[in-house]
């Protein structure tokens, strides 16, 4: 078993003085440190315990102390994270998308607030738990984290009172304002079915002039006229599939952040979509041409008319960063192993976990290390 020293490494000091901000204390400035070296180690579990049994001299009160009431600020130091990102290489500048997703954490019990039977993702199943929605910002070459909230199921025992309980989309449309005020640019809002086939998500983006490519579900409501019909009536969207011919299909190859290649093959229609004045481009990837009804079927809706068709799904395939993201975040940091109780802590968690994988793009990025391998 490695160990962690007391003084972090001379590579990552210039990085940890941006947060300095926050520290009245010089105790203060210690245990953050010593706990996003502790997310980076290789132990096992990273939660508050055997973090602090990878420090050397550590002791565990304090460290615990740091991390669940000492007075720091969550919001504030992901600010900090951000501004700090933002100055650095690993900030994904050019060409960037604006990527919205949830993401599960499995819990026993039910000691951990808002943990309740929901839809888990990497388990693709009602299970018990957290679910949080974040924002992610990405282009072909880079990704960065931006923001995380934790989702409050509705409460089935108490009645909800006018605008209490918040849904996902509704987390999903603060992020976005959140990120339009700190002035960071983004081509695109990316999302999955969940948000994409939400007509409030789509007229807050629509209304605000912000351009979007999302995913919509197969049951979404369209209106079409079939040949023998006299006039346009309401399908889901599925029902159309056996109206496209073979050679109507088009291939295309898709870049992945892995560097492999996915083959697909696409086709448009425009389509009255209900909820949506005026028709809107539908694109529908599959990845066959033959026997639609076993094929792996995916819908798109864009209000991007500057792209080309191709292109539209490329440019949503970058939506892959933020599964990339999570898969990292929790299995190399520790994201979900957290075992606090209270909302607040659990959030100082996944905060200090965005630190430290912004500190690994921060490394990997710049030139500190570089300089380190050519030395040694």
């Amino acid at each position: 078993m490695d160990f962690l020293l007391n003084e972090p490494l001379e590579l990552v000091k210039e990085y940890f003085m941006g947060f300095d901000k926050l520290w009245s204390r010089k105790e203060q400035r210690e245990n953050f440190e010593k706990s996003v070296m502790g997310f980076l180690s290789d132990t096992h579990r990273k939660n508050i315990e055997r973090i602090s049994e990878k420090i050397i001299s550590q002791d565990y009160q304090n460290l615990h102390h740091f991390m669940t009431t000492s007075p720091w600020s969550k919001e504030d130091m992901n600010e900090l994270r951000i501004s700090l990102v933002k100055k650095s290489n690993s900030f994904p500048k050019r060409n960037a998308c604006l990527i919205f997703d949830d993401s599960g954490v499995m819990k026993r019990g039910h000691a951990t607030e808002n943990v309740s039977p929901q839809y888990i993702g990497q388990v693709g199943k009602v299970a018990n738990g957290n679910v949080f929605v974040t924002s992610h910002l990405a282009n072909n070459k880079k990704h960065t984290p931006l923001d995380i909230e934790m989702f409050k199921p509705r409460d089935r025992e108490k009645p909800d009172k006018e605008g209490q309980h918040r849904r996902k989309i509704d987390i999903a449309i603060d992020l976005v304002r959140k990120t339009v005020e700190r002035g960071i640019e983004f081509k695109y809002v990316i999302a999955d079915a969940w948000y994409g086939s939400s007509p409030d998500f789509i007229d807050y983006l629509e209304s605000s002039g912000i351009t979007y490519i999302v995913s919509i579900k197969s049951n979404r409501k369209i209106f079409y006229k079939f040949p023998n019909e006299q006039r346009s009536l309401e399908y889901k969207l599925s029902e159309i599939l056996p109206l496209i011919k073979q050679e109507q299909f088009r291939p295309i190859e898709i870049p992945l952040s892995d560097g492999t290649k996915l083959k697909k093959y696409y086709v448009r229609m425009d389509l009255k979509v209900k909820g949506l004045v005026g028709k809107r481009r539908i694109i529908i990837e599959s990845d066959r041409v033959t026997v639609l009804e076993n094929a792996d079927i995916q819908y798109y809706l864009s209000n991007a008319v500057m792209l080309r068709d191709a292109n539209i799904i490329r440019q949503y395939h970058l939506r892959n960063w933020i599964e990339v993201f999570y898969r990292e975040v929790k299995d190399l940091i520790g994201a979900d192993d957290y075992q606090v109780r209270s909302m607040e802590r659990v959030m100082r968690h996944w905060i200090l976990c965005f630190v430290a994988y912004s500190l690994i793009q921060w490394l990997q990025h710049g030139n500190l290390l570089r300089e380190l391998v050519k030395k040694k």
